[in-house]
Formats: structure tokens, C-alpha cells, sequence
């Protein structure tokens, strides 16, 4: 039996990581069949311990679309996320950390919250 998707109203990312990392989703409408990425637009950077959520609702992302997180590394190797949700507005936050280095680096999956 496949593992029902839960659902998420916002992406989380902290940066333990020795590097510039940025929150990129992708994300797949189910009903249109449409496809596309989202970055926020202007400065964006998550340096060394800091965090960033983007909420979906002020995305252009469609209601009810997949989502997957990509964790952009500035001058590095980014690591897509292994988990999807799907956009609601009654979900919660997917928590995510990314840690290491610019080429060696690992993204976990805290949980919602």
C-alpha cells in the first residue's frame, strides 16, 4: 500500500551547513498536470544557523499541487528532499535542517510542526 502524502501550508529550512544555502520547491499540479520551481525573488540567502520558511500561500504555487523541497548550495551540491506534500491551507510546516559542507552535505526531514 503507498504512503498517504500529508499535507503543508509551509516549507522550513535551518542551515547547520559551512555554506550560503536558499529554500527552492518544486512542485507538480495534480488536476492541470502543470509543473514549475519557486524561489523567492530578491534577498533570500540562509547563512551558517540561520532559518527561512516560505509559506506557500504567498507563492504562485496552485492550491492542492505536490511540493517537494530542493535545498539550494550557493557554489556547492544542493540535496531535493525526499518527502512531498501537498498544499493545503489547513497543513503544517515541513521542517527541514540541511548540515556539512558545500560538496558533502545532508538535508533531514524533522517532521511537521
Amino acid at each position: 500500500m503507498a504512503e498517504e502524502i500529508q499535507n503543508a501550508r509551509a516549507f522550513t529550512l535551518h542551515n547547520d551547513g559551512t555554506f550560503v544555502a536558499r529554500i527552492q520547491l518544486k512542485w507538480t499540479n495534480n488536476d492541470s498536470g502543470k509543473t514549475g520551481e519557486y524561489e523567492e525573488s530578491g534577498y533570500h540567502d540562509i547563512c551558517k544557523y540561520a532559518e527561512r520558511t516560505v509559506n506557500l500561500s504567498e507563492t504562485d504555487i496552485p492550491l492542492g499541487s505536490t511540493v517537494y523541497l530542493h535545498a539550494y548550495v550557493v557554489l556547492g551540491k544542493g540535496k531535493d528532499a525526499k518527502e512531498c506534500f501537498k498544499y493545503t491551507t489547513d497543513g503544517k510546516t515541513a521542517d527541514y535542517t540541511i548540515s556539512g559542507t558545500t560538496l558533502i552535505n545532508k538535508l533531514k526531514f524533522n517532521g511537521l510542526k
